[in-house]
């Protein structure tokens, strides 16, 4: 069945400005590139105040939001857990109304390859690409029922986490 986005999920950004910055806290302001699939990376993400954090903290739902880049690096995912972050504009979220989308089966659909290359369709800008939330909400997407879409995420899930830990055990030879 067909959906617009915005009618199966709160669609919204981030921070569009720079929060004040501090040395070694809990809470991070993060972009586009710390999103890594699974988790939220934020070994370089820049640390803020509790202050900062409250004053801009987006209160997304744990394992109902998916995380998206949509400006400058496009097409990260990952799916919000409930780190202590703030987003940056460059970053769009995705609350899902699960009892028509999963936020796993609509992680995967962020990143297929017929889903990257209408984002990269849709951006806009010459120097730094970007994705307008108006285009966002207004996308078709064709969804199977939620027990099929449970299913393609079982299914390709193992997958998904061995290539994970390829990935990791590749990044620990190459150092």
């Amino acid at each position: 069945m067909k959906y617009r986005l915005g009618n199966i999920c709160k669609i919204g950004d981030g921070l569009h400005g720079t929060p004040n910055y501090c040395k070694n806290n809990e809470f991070y302001f993060i972009n586009g590139n710390n999103l890594k699939g699974e988790l939220i990376d934020l070994s370089n993400a820049r640390s803020v105040s509790k202050a900062e954090y409250l004053k801009y903290n987006p209160n997304l739902i744990p394992q109902k939001t998916v995380l998206l880049s949509i400006n400058g690096t496009l097409g990260n995912t990952a799916i919000y857990n409930g780190e202590s972050i703030i987003l940056s504009k460059s970053v769009a979220f995705f609350e899902c109304s699960t009892d028509i989308i999963t936020p796993e089966y609509l992680k995967l659909y962020f990143e297929s390859c017929n889903f990257q290359n209408i984002l990269n369709n849709m951006a806009t800008g010459t120097t730094i690409k970007n994705v307008g939330l108006k285009s966002l909400r207004s996308l078709m997407i064709d969804l199977p029922s939620i027990n099929i879409q449970r299913e393609i995420v079982n299914i390709i899930k193992p997958f998904e986490n061995k290539l994970y830990l390829n990935n990791q055990i590749n990044d620990n030879l190459a150092v």
